[in-house]
């Protein structure tokens, strides 16, 4: 029998093992290792630091772990994790008090992240209103090719006034790095939609119309984006697209989430002026998401960029707003590059979707040739061509209109209504429906509402959600469905 190793070093290698599990969404809990390792574990310190561990693990995957939680698994520790969490939550505030102090803003909460940056909903302290304050990472802020690209998208941005586009209302640096703030969003992104499935053609067309004109205006202000993708729409509620469609009924296929708004300018590009140098990407480099990116930005030459780069991505998020999946998907970032370079002709749409009518297909396809001489000369150009062929495009009118929607606690109580585009249901409190059990997450989910459907979406909670018992990270919600956040259970009611 192989001997065991001194109980320190077996400590630290369950605490490297635990680590690793995590890294590989196996969220391994501390007492699996405590039931394993009695011999270990009955020394209650060495049974700290393992909770202490897996509560850092749970933080950084997005989770806020609560006290009484830990103190209900681990009663005999009730004093020791008082202090340990008081300990951990003072240090906590006094780096992110370090990291993320930005003059002028009191920060309420983290509301995105990204490779590059943190994105922040704030409070504007001189004007008392609500922002976005998007801040490079702490860890990056040292690297000057990270902090130059930040400051390229804080610039480019900041140029742009278009209704389609998120305002940037101050560019500016401090202890924490550069910062930029914007306009503060409530809406959610293009992706989480198309995870229900495509679009009603008309809507489709109409917000790639007014995707398609913000992107002109960006062009001709002498910035090109690089890294449009469903990702980086915002849909948010109220108004009235420039793409919409004459004498369209309002209440059969407007929705409330259909006012798209163009964020992340971090791959953005100046356009050179006539006679000045070009000061491209440095060969070899990729940056952005290849499902979406055109050949010519994936390829080992130098590139000049120009408006033909947001042309092919417009034709990219078209195709998947009629389909419900990227032109080009091999599950992995290289496999995905490898197949955008060999193809020779675009994919087809309507083997697809066979309602796609031929002239919108023949659009998107011109819009994602190899060749960007083949492609739109222009946004504006795609715009136009569009609209060309808007009016032929009626819009689905046996969709039924979604009157009122609420949850009703199946444990009783009030219901509570979803009146709202988004609704956060969680335990922060900036959370629009805030629960107290300790097995909710601080921002466990959101309930998406457009003008014929409702649909849930995991926020990375720590003990998931489930529909009608089937545990899931989103999808749709119809009437008398039961939903389960942790031990709260609500039945879906829609009108």
């Amino acid at each position: 029998m192989p001997e065991l190793p001194p109980i320190p070093d077996l400590l630290k290698s369950l605490v490297a093992e635990q680590k690793m599990r995590w890294a590989k969404s196996d969220q391994v809990l501390a007492e699996e290792y405590r039931k394993l390792h009695p011999e270990l574990f009955a020394d209650l310190d060495h049974l700290l630091d393992l909770i202490y561990n897996e509560i850092c693990l749970r933080e950084q995957a997005g989770d806020e772990p609560s006290l009484a939680e830990y103190q209900r698994r681990f009663p005999e520790l009730a004093e020791p994790l008082r202090l340990q969490f008081e300990v951990h939550l003072a240090i906590e505030s006094d780096a992110d008090s370090s990291r993320t102090a930005i003059p002028g803003y009191e920060l309420l909460a983290e509301i995105g992240h990204g490779g590059m940056g943190l994105v922040y909903k704030a409070r504007d302290l001189r004007l008392d209103r609500i922002v976005a304050v998007k801040v490079i990472r702490p860890e990056l802020a040292g690297q000057p090719d990270v902090r130059k690209r930040f400051l390229t998208e804080a610039r480019a941005a900041s140029t742009l006034d278009h209704l389609h586009i998120v305002k940037v209302h101050e560019v500016g640096d401090c202890a924490a790095g550069p910062f930029l703030v914007m306009e503060f969003i409530e809406g959610v992104s293009l992706e989480s939609l198309l995870r229900q499935g495509p679009l009603p053609i008309a809507q489709a067309v109409q917000i790639a119309i007014t995707l398609a004109e913000a992107v002109q205006h960006a062009h001709q202000n002498g910035i090109i984006h690089r890294d449009l993708k469903p990702a980086n729409i915002l849909l948010v509620s109220g108004g009235v697209m420039s793409g919409e469609l004459p004498h369209a009924p309002v209440t059969t296929h407007q929705s409330p989430l259909t006012l798209p708004k163009i964020t992340d300018f971090g791959l953005a590009k100046l356009l050179t002026p006539p006679g000045q140098r070009h000061s491209s990407t440095k060969q070899g480099t990729m940056l952005g998401t290849p499902a979406y990116m055109p050949p010519e930005q994936l390829g080992e030459r130098r590139q000049t960029p120009g408006p033909w780069n947001d042309v092919y991505a417009l034709g990219g998020i078209l195709f998947a707003m009629l389909t419900g999946k990227p032109p080009y998907d091999e599950g992995n970032f290289v496999a995905t590059v490898l197949r955008v370079r060999a193809a020779l002709e675009p994919p087809e749409l309507r083997p697809l979707r066979s309602d796609v009518p031929e002239d919108l297909e023949r659009i998107c396809r011109k819009c994602l040739q190899k060749s960007t001489g083949a492609r739109f000369p222009s946004a504006q150009a795609l715009a136009e061509e569009l609209r060309r062929i808007a009016p032929t495009l009626a819009p689905a009118l046996n969709a039924t209109p979604l009157k009122s929607a609420w949850l009703t606690p199946a444990s009783g109580g009030e219901p509570i209504a979803l009146d709202k585009s988004v609704t956060t249901i969680g335990r922060a409190r900036d959370c629009d429906i805030r629960l107290t059990e300790p097995e909710v997450s601080r921002r466990h989910c959101r309930i998406v509402r457009t003008s014929d459907r409702l649909f849930v979406e995991d926020l990375g909670s720590q003990h998931g959600i489930r529909i009608n018992g089937q545990t899931t990270n989103n999808g749709p919600l119809q009437d008398g469905d039961h939903l389960e956040l942790g031990p709260v259970e609500f039945i879906v009611r829609l009108a």
